[in-house]
Parts: C-alpha cells; sequence; structure tokens
C-alpha cells in the first residue's frame, strides 16, 4: 500500500492542512516495523492499535527534540498514516497521539511510542471500574408508579373456651336456649406481618338466644358485629380450620361471609347445617375466595334443636388455624434511569475531557422498533428503598453484558457526525406499499391507503386473504410506530407521524407524511385529519461526506430484466437507476444491462454505492436503506464535525449479510474450526435470589436456566446471564424494607430492570402479557424473561446449536407466557456465523467503516463469505494484508 506519513508537534490530533504538519514519510527508519492491526472485540465493534514504536530521522528527529527540550513533561505531538485511493488521493487509516514517556533519543534518532488514548483504549482499560452516582443527577424527570406485587400473607389462628379442662385444652359450657355459639377466635402469630389488605378481630365467645329459633336463623342474622377478620380492600382470602382443636365427631360449623346485613355460609349450604352433615364438620370448614371491601368473616357453630351441643365444646391445645391472602400494599413511586442516559454518565467517567457521543439503537435493521428495549427502564435498589441519597453503582462491563444477554446488542466505536445517515436510519420504518388494485394482499402486509372518498390516509395491516375492505386492522402491532390515534379530539382521526420516514419494501422507495385536515359533520369535533405520504427530501446533506458525484438519466419504478453486461460506450442519459433491482444498470435497444461501463462509479458489487452522490435534471440523490433518495446539498452550513460515538446495535445489524465486499486476489487461505465459539451449554437469565417473604417468591420465573445444545466437542459453557436483576419479587421485597435501620446489604447495590411505559406524567408498570402458572397477575417483566433473551440472541445461538434443550431452572419452570413455555426447548435457526474461520492474506485492504458488512472470496472453485474479525497492516509491505474472517453461512 502507498502510504505517507505526517508528524504534528504541538496538537494531539493531525490536520494535514496546517503548516505544523511535516510529511515525515521520508523521516522515520524503521518504516518496515510499523504495524497496524484491527481487531473486533466480543463479535462488536472493530478497535485498532500500532503494535510498535516510531523511530523518527532527519528533520522529524530535530524538531521533536526542540520540542521536547522547550515543554519537557507537557510535550505534544501525534502521528498519521494515510494511505492512497484509487482516484489517487490519500485517506487516513491511522492517527495517534505520541506518548513521550517512552521519549528515547540518540545522535541519529528519536524513538516515541503510540499513545493510544482512543475511546476505545479508554474503556478496555476502565470497563471493570464500577462507578457511583447519584440518582438524582441522572434520574428521569417523571416517575415510575410501582403499583406493588400482591404477597401471599399467613397467620395462626386458635379457638379456645373460657374455661380449663385439665391439661391445656380448654372448653366452653352451652345452654340449651342456645342457637349460635360463636367461639372466641385469636391471632396467636408471634410476628404479625404488616398489611393493608384485611385485620384482625379477637373476638369474644358469643351466645345467640334470640332470632328465630329455627334453622333460617343463619350466623349473624342479626349478630353481624361479630367476626374475626374484615377486610380493608378487595382481596382474595385462603381459611384452613381443618386442625383447629375441635373435635371431628362435632357438627353445625360454619364459615359464614358477613357483607353489610347479607350473611352467606362458605363451606356449606342452608340444608347442610339442617341436616347437620359431613359439609359441616371441622375439617369442612376450609375456604378460599375473594372478598371485597368491608366485608368480614365470622365462626359460628349450630346447636340445633336445643341441647345438641349438651356437654359444650372443647377445645384442644396446640391445634390450630391459619389464614392466608393475598396483600397488595399501597403503590409506591420510584425514580428511574434511561439506559441511554446511564450509558452516558459512564462514558463521561471513562473519557473526562473528551466530546463522546453515545446512542442506543431503538428500531432494529428493518426499522421496527424494538419494543423490549424502549419499554425497559433501570431502577436502583436504593431507589426502591427510597434512601434519601439514593446512588446507582455499575460500570462500562455490566452495562454491556446486560445489553447484550438481555436484547442482543453490542457496542461499536465510530466517527460519526449528528447528520450522519446512522443517526437518520433510526427514524426510518419499513410498510409493503401504498394499496392499489392490482396488489395481491398478504397477511401482516402493512399497507398506506390513499384519501379517497370515504378514506382518510392511514396505515394499515393485512389480517386475512377475505375482501380488503373489512379485512384490515389500522391498530395493529407497532401501529404507534406510524401513525397516532385521536378520537375525542378535535381534529380527531388517525395521524400519521411527520417526524419519520416511511420505506416501501415492496416499490423501495421512502417517503415523509403530511397531515391535513377538513371539515367534519361528526358531532363534538370540527375538523378531522386526513394524511398523504410524498416521495421524502433529506435536507441540507452535506456533499463532503460523499467520495464524489455521478450524473444519471433517470429512475425506473418497474421491474426490469438483466440482459447480460455492456461493453460499449456509455451516455449519461441512458444510465438509469432501477428501483426494485437497487442498483444503476444501462438501457441499450430496450434491454437493461448491468455491468456497464463505468458501473463501479454507481454500483458495488450488485447494490447502489451509498457512498457516492448522485444527479439527475439537477436533482440530486443520495442512498438509505438501498434506496434512492431526493436531497438538498450543502457545503457549509451543516455542523459536519465527526466524533467518536459508542453505538449499541443488535448484533444482526452489525453482522449485515446483505452488504458485500468482494476481495479476489487472496492467497494463503486457511479454514479452521472455531472451537472458542462452540459451546455444549448455555446459561441465560439473572442471578438466583432469596427473599425474606416466607413462602413468596417461589412463582419468580426471571432466574437462571440452563440448555444443552447438542456440542459434545468440549464441556464448555456461554454464560449470558444477566448482572441487573428483572425478577419483579425482589423489587416488592425491597419495597418492604423502607426504612429499616438496617446497614445496606449487596442487594442494595444493584440494579433493576423494569418493563414500563410512558403516560402524561409518570412510567407505569408494563404487564402485557398472560402469565400462566403463577398465583398473582400482579407480576411483572414477563417481558425480559429468558425465554425472550434468548429469542433477542436467537440468531448467534443458532450459530452453534440447532436445539437448545431445556435442562433446569433456578425460577419456576410450570410457568407459560402468552402460552409460550419457559421449559420448553427452543428450535433454532437462520445462524449468524458458522463454525469456522478463515484466515488468508492479500493486496486489497478493508478500511473499518466497511466492516459491518460480509467479505466474499474464492475458495478453491467455488467461495466462502464471512466477517472481518482482524487485520494486521504491514505499512512498508504494499502485499501483506492479513485477514481473518468469522465464517457465514447462507
Amino acid at each position: 500500500m502507498i502510504c505517507k506519513y505526517y508528524l504534528m508537534i504541538g496538537s494531539e490530533k493531525v490536520d494535514i492542512n496546517s503548516q505544523s504538519c511535516i510529511d515525515v514519510s521520508s523521516m522515520i527508519a524503521n518504516l518496515k516495523d510499523i504495524k497496524l492491526s484491527y481487531n473486533r472485540i466480543d463479535y462488536g465493534g472493530i478497535t485498532r492499535k500500532c503494535g510498535s514504536n516510531i523511530e523518527f530521522v532527519g528533520n522529524a528527529r530535530d524538531v521533536l527534540i526542540e520540542h521536547f527540550t522547550i515543554n519537557g513533561l507537557n510535550s505534544i505531538a501525534s502521528f498519521a498514516v494515510y494511505g492512497i485511493e484509487n482516484d489517487w488521493t490519500y485517506k487516513e487509516i491511522f492517527s495517534c497521539p505520541l506518548d513521550f514517556s517512552t521519549f528515547t533519543y540518540d545522535s541519529y534518532r528519536v524513538e516515541l511510542g503510540c499513545l493510544d488514548n482512543s475511546v476505545a483504549a479508554l474503556i478496555k482499560a476502565n470497563k471493570t471500574t464500577k462507578y457511583e452516582y447519584p440518582v438524582e443527577d441522572i434520574k428521569e424527570s417523571f416517575k415510575l408508579s410501582y403499583d406493588r406485587v400482591s404477597i401471599r400473607k399467613e397467620v395462626t389462628i386458635q379457638a379456645i373456651g373460657n374455661k380449663q379442662l385439665g391439661g391445656e385444652d380448654t372448653y366452653t359450657e352451652i345452654d340449651k336456649n342456645v342457637w349460635w355459639f360463636y367461639p372466641r377466635i385469636g391471632v396467636i402469630s408471634s410476628d404479625t406481618p404488616n398489611n393493608e389488605s384485611i385485620t384482625f378481630q379477637d373476638s369474644e365467645e358469643t351466645f345467640q338466644t334470640d332470632g328465630t329459633p329455627m334453622i333460617w336463623g343463619m350466623p349473624g342474622l342479626n349478630k353481624t358485629d361479630i367476626y374475626f377478620v374484615e377486610c380493608l380492600k378487595d382481596c382474595v382470602v385462603s381459611i384452613d380450620f381443618t386442625h383447629i382443636g375441635l373435635n371431628e365427631s362435632l357438627r353445625g360449623c360454619v364459615l359464614a361471609k358477613v357483607s353489610g346485613s347479607s350473611v352467606t355460609p362458605l363451606n356449606c349450604g342452608y340444608s347442610n347445617v339442617m341436616s347437620r352433615d359431613e359439609n359441616t364438620r371441622p375439617s369442612a370448614v376450609k375456604w378460599s375466595g375473594g372478598l371485597k371491601k368491608g366485608e368480614r368473616l365470622q365462626f359460628a357453630i349450630y346447636n340445633y334443636g336445643y341441647g345438641k351441643l349438651d356437654g359444650g365444646v372443647t377445645f384442644k391445645a396446640h391445634q390450630d388455624g391459619y389464614i392466608s391472602w393475598n396483600d397488595r400494599q399501597e403503590p409506591l413511586y420510584l425514580d428511574v434511569i434511561s439506559p441511554e442516559v446511564l450509558l452516558g454518565k459512564i462514558l463521561s467517567s471513562i473519557c473526562p475531557g473528551l466530546d463522546v457521543r453515545y446512542k442506543i439503537k431503538m428500531t432494529s435493521a428493518d426499522g421496527t422498533d424494538n419494543t423490549r428495549l424502549k419499554q425497559t427502564m433501570l431502577c436502583p435498589a436504593e431507589s426502591v428503598r427510597q434512601f434519601p441519597s439514593a446512588k446507582v453503582y455499575t460500570s462500562f462491563d455490566e452495562f454491556c453484558k446486560w445489553m447484550e444477554t438481555t436484547f442482543g446488542y453490542v457496542y461499536q466505536i465510530e466517527d460519526l457526525s449528528e447528520s450522519d445517515d446512522e443517526f437518520l436510519l433510526s427514524s426510518i420504518y419499513d410498510f409493503t406499499c401504498i394499496y392499489h388494485a392490482e396488489y395481491s394482499k398478504k397477511i401482516g402486509d402493512i399497507l398506506f391507503r390513499e384519501r379517497e372518498p370515504g378514506m382518510y390516509g392511514y396505515f394499515f395491516e393485512v389480517i386475512s386473504e377475505a375482501n380488503l375492505e373489512s379485512s384490515f386492522d389500522y391498530d395493529f402491532v407497532g401501529s404507534e410506530n406510524f401513525q397516532s390515534q385521536e378520537w375525542g379530539n378535535d381534529p380527531f382521526g388517525i395521524k400519521v407521524h411527520t417526524d419519520r420516514l416511511y420505506r416501501s419494501t415492496e416499490d423501495k422507495v421512502i417517503y415523509s407524511a403530511i397531515n391535513y385536515t377538513e371539515p367534519t359533520y361528526t358531532s363534538g369535533a370540527k375538523y378531522r385529519w386526513y394524511s398523504e405520504l410524498k416521495e421524502a427530501v433529506i435536507e441540507n446533506v452535506n456533499v463532503s461526506r460523499y467520495v464524489d458525484t455521478v450524473e444519471f438519466g433517470s429512475i425506473i419504478n418497474e421491474t426490469v430484466t438483466e440482459a447480460g453486461t455492456y461493453n460499449g460506450e456509455v451516455a449519461i442519459e441512458n444510465i438509469c437507476y432501477c428501483r426494485k433491482s437497487m442498483k444503476f444498470m444501462y438501457l441499450s435497444d430496450g434491454q437493461y444491462y448491468y455491468p456497464f461501463t463505468g458501473s463501479d462509479k454507481y454500483n458495488n458489487g450488485d447494490v447502489v454505492r451509498d457512498d457516492m452522490m448522485f444527479i439527475s435534471n439537477d436533482q440530486n440523490y443520495i442512498v438509505l436503506k438501498d434506496c434512492l433518495v431526493k436531497c438538498t446539498v450543502t457545503e457549509s452550513d451543516v455542523d459536519d464535525t465527526k466524533y467518536p460515538t459508542v453505538f449499541f446495535k443488535h448484533k444482526n445489524e452489525v453482522f449485515d449479510k446483505s452488504s458485500v465486499l468482494y476481495l479476489t486476489n487472496v492467497s494463503d487461505c486457511v479454514y479452521k474450526l472455531a472451537t472458542d465459539r462452540l459451546y455444549s451449554r448455555l446459561t441465560i437469565g439473572y442471578e438466583k435470589q432469596n427473599y425474606d417473604l416466607g413462602n413468596n417468591g417461589k412463582d419468580e420465573f426471571n432466574f437462571k436456566s440452563v440448555y444443552t445444545t447438542g456440542i459434545t466437542l468440549d464441556d464448555k459453557e456461554l454464560n449470558m446471564v444477566s448482572p441487573y436483576r428483572a425478577d419483579s419479587y425482589g423489587v416488592e421485597e425491597l419495597s418492604n424494607k423502607i426504612g429499616e435501620e438496617t446497614s445496606s446489604t449487596e442487594s442494595d447495590t444493584q440494579l433493576f430492570a423494569i418493563s414500563c411505559v410512558k403516560t402524561d406524567n409518570e412510567y407505569v408498570i408494563l404487564r402485557n402479557n398472560r402469565i400462566d402458572g403463577v398465583s398473582t397477575d400482579s407480576m411483572f417483566n414477563s417481558d425480559l424473561a429468558p425465554i425472550f433473551m434468548i429469542e433477542a440472541n436467537k440468531s448467534y445461538l443458532a450459530s452453534f446449536a440447532k436445539t437448545l434443550t431445556f435442562v433446569s431452572s433456578e425460577g419456576k419452570s410450570d410457568v407459560s407466557i402468552d402460552g409460550k413455555s419457559v421449559s420448553g426447548n427452543v428450535e433454532l435457526s437462520d445462524p449468524l456465523f458458522g463454525h469456522g474461520n478463515i484466515s488468508f492474506t492479500t493486496d486489497e485492504l478493508v478500511l473499518p467503516e466497511d466492516w459491518n458488512g460480509c467479505v466474499e472470496i474464492p475458495w478453491y472453485g467455488g467461495k466462502k463469505k464471512g466477517f472481518l474479525s482482524t487485520l494486521d497492516i504491514n505499512v512498508a509491505n504494499n502485499e501483506a494484508y492479513e485477514y481473518e474472517l468469522i465464517e457465514m453461512i447462507e
């Protein structure tokens, strides 16, 4: 590779246009030793380093010695390597400050190392450092309304008589004129749990002698003030008097619900009491059900026919009954933190003084929202416990591990400007096409209906093959990415968003939306919305971001057939962009040809180039998501300064199978099985927690699950356990410790991920899935369960397993979420990688901006594709670029 080498004195960055910049291409004694290495870290982005010291001679030596003599330990200088492009211009491939702590010189040379203070190097050095931040500094402006989890609570109760009967048993005499006997019942638990749902009354024993002397005088007919439990709010209560100490031969035992003046027996009916049958024995007093606020429970024994209880009632000591109930305490308001805000705070600690940008892409490669990630906030444990000066404790490594295990996201470090396509692409949403009469319906397609009489311009989803007029739904899953429904407002109706773009996957056209209003005769509103789509125009695109601008003739919207290669002379007016083929072709004699003479200026392989600007009839175009889009251009009005940007994306987008770079001149090709990414076992989920909630917490499913992969080459485990928690019972346990004067525990330094959505003035817990197999519908975070963590990493896991066979779970395993078992086997498909790595040598260079795509090389009569893993460049060797690829499976 033909390179130029530059030295900049007094600056940490090289500016080749500065008079202080020196071309030192002839002033380096050890050019053959200078080696640049690029490496992909943890299947994410690329980092680079210069692996040798640089020996400067001649004038470069002299100016460095002079600078050090004057500035000493404050000396600053930088070094850069520029490589030649196909158009004979030079482009930066490496730059860094020089490390004066390695400063050495003699009569011939100055030797200096490279100081890698890049964002990547700083992250590597500090990624496991645990930082703490006051929650007050980074919290969201709105709080989370935490409406609690129902906790099953239990107390022990006992019935006792008014006389001692030898030993510890007690006894109560019953007169013959007593119709109903209400024993004394009290709570004997030494530690009665705090609760908001029920209250207990240690009732005195009562004898009912008034009322109608017949069976219809049921308990509480005129004794509704006698009870042992009252509900303070709606809840589910369970009563078990099976072993309360009454003789099993006793009959007439009735548990009744008192609701106002109405009394309802619960363990039996009226006829059971009248006949004093088996349903009224003590062991039959067992019931579970819902009670409303203000309703009470009472227990009575019927003395049917006077004197049936002759001799009284004996209560055996140390035999107890139980009352349990679901208690759901009053809501709390908790501070929460956006993942993106936390990421920014961590990076500011790692890279002090550097202008480092950051972004988490909330959309997937097809433009749809990643709703799991978008609807997740972080809540520090100290915030749950309501510490007055709550803090969050975490590291960059923990944050990355959570993003990868839970959402399948990894980070890249890119130099981006605020106007870069990466930012723009995150606001493009895919739909099928604008509806037209020839459209062939397919279930699941998202169409846009243009305005016509009775229709007002909106997106809808096809939901059946039946008549389109009655088989669509404008309130489809993800419709909020396209439009809002404003019923009850003025204007009212469906309003398509105008702050984003829409890409037709069928027509390969990108649109923007315009909203209008028109009068309506609907009662309660004067106007309604209607929307139109128009071909988008991207404003103020900086032309300097593109390699060159080339002209073409026209755009072809219809499907065309390639007629082969065209080797003749070309006329600009006959160069056509064929939308549905996503590339330029040449039109001659009614036929479309590709490739054609000079087509490499327009296309990269089989797709249009996205690093070029195109112009036709004075209209400029750029490429976004393989679509040719109109634009206006500028050279100075837009701040196109590039900043190092830590960009989190899904793995499937970091490894882009659709973008292919072709290398042809390769040698020393070697294939090797990549045993480092073959695993026999997968552990995924969250660390097991032990709760101080009695028998509660047994329903928790957000713990670790273990699967086997079928790999038998090595006993190796892939650990995908999140360092952040997602157990709903864990949040509830900590909220029960508010106000406790205890020292901070390890759990107080942990972070909880919480699925929630933002309303007008608060965040609310998200419970959008049906959870079967648990005792309460108040559990949450089902979207973050291990089965959905697998789903988020499915293509990556498919790289070494076709089936994940469930082995065990540390949480509850007999649970299903929306019908999907958390303990089922998981079938995997569409692997991201193959099983091997491919290494080779070539004289063709791939620069880091091309590394998201795949590389295709000839392979012993066939071809192989892979994603770049490492690249070693010996800058003085024009032919020795050493590559290693991660094998790709098509």
